[in-house]
């Protein structure tokens, strides 16, 4: 189920209610640190206008904001209010957060979660899109509560919101807690190519590159770690963020890859939920792990045509763990 948070212009925020895991490990965080980001980070100086606010929380963890002083800047600007310890956002990946979204010219909140981790909207951070809450994010570590302030312009053209009671020269402020920072792709130590497998190579974003090998198809699960990464391992009934590009058995031709979609997919690892030897490819493997799997018949699809896939066709997935929602 996905609802929409109600922003202004033409950005629009998908959300989904969703729980989160813990931050990751030390080796998972640094090695997310070492990725270039998709989106530099907003420089904004001490007196900014996301420096004016503030947020408090009661014992219940209920959160409060102040907006001190007038908000008159004509640049989006960021303000860390607390900082967290978990993987930096930088681009081209999910992120799970609390948020409150207030009309920066009186105070009033338009729409906010509940700040229980019940229903905190899942955003997708992309370079270019909407109110650019990529470049916004940028830099930003998972755990910290964030005030990113929006000027009249730029929100809503200087145009207003009226179901929202936003006016025409009313800045549009967003306090966001990032419960939960995804990967933008796998992170880690690269392993030896395995002899008996496809060929992977990747471009400059993390996405795969398949070539098969001109040889039969094996007749058994075969998966092997292409890049092995630090996270937790993932077990059976996890929901998990992949990214993954799948592919028949000797053929040039991708049936489906999330990387063309332009964001990464969520599935929950128990039976009826994938094919039997995605599900088994994925269970023990640690988040920030690359892994190669080649998947017989009686594992896939059997002897069904699904899409562009032929029956009795063996299948390649190359996955991205990117991590995992409790």
């Amino acid at each position: 189920m996905r609802k929409v948070l109600a922003v202004v212009s033409a950005a629009l925020i998908a959300i989904s209610a969703t729980g989160c895991s813990s931050i990751g490990s030390n080796s998972l965080i640094a090695d997310a640190a070492a990725l270039k980001p998709a989106c530099e980070k907003y420089e904004s100086s001490a007196d900014s206008d996301a420096s004016k606010v503030s947020l408090t929380t009661n014992k219940a963890g209920a959160p409060t904001v102040k907006i001190n002083g007038k908000l008159s800047g004509s640049t989006i600007t960021t303000h860390v209010i607390t900082e967290g310890k978990g993987v930096v956002a930088t681009g081209d990946q999910m992120v799970h957060m609390e948020y409150i979204g207030l009309n920066g010219g009186n105070s009033a909140i338009f729409q906010s979660s509940k700040w229980d981790g019940t229903d905190m909207a899942g955003q997708y951070l992309k370079p270019g899109e909407g109110l650019d809450f990529c470049h916004a994010l940028s830099g930003v570590a998972e755990g910290s509560t964030v005030a990113i302030v929006v000027p009249a312009v730029t929100a809503h053209g200087g145009q207003g919101i009226a179901e929202l009671k936003i006016g025409p020269t009313d800045p549009v402020v967003f306090v966001f807690k990032l419960a939960k920072v995804f990967l933008p792709r796998a992170v880690g130590a690269s392993v030896p190519a395995q002899s008996g497998f496809p060929s992977v190579v990747l471009a400059t974003n993390g996405e795969p590159g398949i070539t098969m090998l001109n040889t039969d198809a094996p007749t058994e699960l075969k998966t092997a770690v292409l890049i092995q990464g630090h996270g937790e391992e993932l077990k059976k009934g996890d929901s998990v963020t992949v990214h993954y590009t799948g592919a028949v058995w000797n053929s040039k031709v991708t049936f489906d890859s999330s990387w063309d979609k332009g964001e990464p997919a969520q599935f929950e690892l128990k039976d009826d939920a994938l094919i039997d030897g995605f599900l088994e490819a994925l269970i023990g493997q640690k988040i920030g792990s690359q892994i190669i799997a080649v998947i017989p018949p009686e594992k896939g699809y059997g002897d069904q045509v699904q899409g562009e896939i032929p029956a009795n066709s063996t299948l390649v997935f190359v996955i991205d763990i990117l991590g995992v929602s409790k």
